[in-house]
């Protein structure tokens, strides 16, 4: 069955994965080194502050959607999780000033602010998709992926290269399409949720299960990207972009793939453990875990064997030098297990790349 899932999820993985390639491709050859390690800083900035502050009502909102649908009270589901998302996402636009507010060169500084602009939408998108993929809407889930991932990357591409947005070009792009879906998707969420109400005692139970994951993922980021403030701190912004080109290649090749089969099988254990119990999640994430060791193995070792012909394919001539061993030495890396296993417990599809 799970493969039969794959194959529904194919498109949102294909799409992912063309957009994050792409963009490595464009915004190389497109931004200086320094205006790259600004875009990344901004990314990491972000993605730091998102998930401390919102990302556990996201997973709430996956994690309980089926218990809301078989109690018959979805609409109740949905305008708690709205409501939720409202105070979380203003919160973490609150941390994102308090940035913008320390950071001293200008270029960051706008790259943060065109960052911040993002939250306001993502988390209404991001829970959209997480009730799709709860509810097991595969082609609407797809659809909506596969037009945010493209339409990002083209019209921020177009922005880095038609204006003088810089670092902010990526962010700028991806708020126009964030804008679009999140009128698409709060008004269905709005009709979807007619006759429910905020329900304030749901809040205990969507944070004792949602704080844990963004908490873990937080750490993941930390772990992740946080070296690249340090990189920053004593060699500059232009190291921080050569070093975040050659990360990202070789982080979204493995994580867009393990991604990919979690998507699959996240519903699939949550439905078995709501129907049947915890013995049939075992069996469920079994048959995922070696999904996903057949998918992964094989193409992190592939990777590591073409490292430096894909840098110099990927990456702009002037930031090339040094990609490679920067891909290499990040093929395998012990937290993508730790990845894998959260987005299997429901979190939303974010990455720090």
């Amino acid at each position: 069955m799970i493969w039969r899932r794959l194959l529904g999820y194919f498109p949102a993985s294909l799409a992912g994965g063309l957009a994050s390639f792409g963009a490595v491709y464009a915004l190389t050859r497109l931004m200086s080194a320094a205006d790259y390690g600004f875009y990344a800083l901004a990314l990491t900035t972000m993605g730091l502050i998102y998930t401390l502050s919102v990302t556990w009502a996201e997973a709430a909102a996956y994690r309980f959607a089926g218990e809301a649908d078989a109690k018959g009270v979805t609409p109740d589901h949905i305008r708690t999780v709205m409501a939720l998302l409202a105070a979380s996402a203003a919160l973490g636009m609150a941390l994102m000033l308090g940035a913008v507010l320390i950071a001293t060169d200008p270029m960051l500084r706008m790259a943060l602010v065109a960052a911040m602009s993002t939250m306001a939408l993502t988390p209404l998108v991001n829970a959209a998709q997480e009730m799709n993929r709860a509810q097991q809407r595969v082609s609407r889930y797809s659809t909506l992926r596969v037009s945010q991932d493209i339409g990002a990357f083209v019209v921020g591409t177009f922005l880095a290269w038609r204006t003088g947005l810089g670092s902010a070009a990526p962010f700028v792009g991806l708020a126009c399409v964030l804008a679009l879906l999140a009128t698409v998707e709060g008004s269905r969420l709005w009709r979807e949720s007619k006759g429910g109400r905020f329900r304030p005692e749901r809040m205990r139970p969507y944070l004792a299960y949602g704080a844990p994951v963004a908490l873990a993922l937080a750490l993941n980021i930390a772990l992740d990207a946080g070296d690249r403030f340090l990189i920053a701190l004593f060699l500059g912004p232009e190291a921080v972009g050569v070093y975040a080109a050659g990360y990202g290649i070789a982080d979204k090749s493995v994580g867009l793939l393990c991604a990919w089969a979690a998507a699959a099988g996240a519903p699939m254990m949550m439905a078995a453990w709501e129907r049947e119990g915890p013995q049939a999640v075992r069996e469920v994430s079994a048959h995922l875990a070696r999904t996903l060791l057949l998918i992964a193995a094989p193409a992190a070792a592939g990777l590591a064997l073409v490292a430096q012909p894909l840098s110099e394919v990927m990456i702009g001539e002037d930031m090339r030098a040094g990609c490679a061993d920067h891909a290499l030495d990040r093929t395998v890396r012990p937290d993508q297990r730790l990845r894998a296993a959260l987005y299997i417990r429901g979190l939303p599809a974010f990455a720090p790349d």
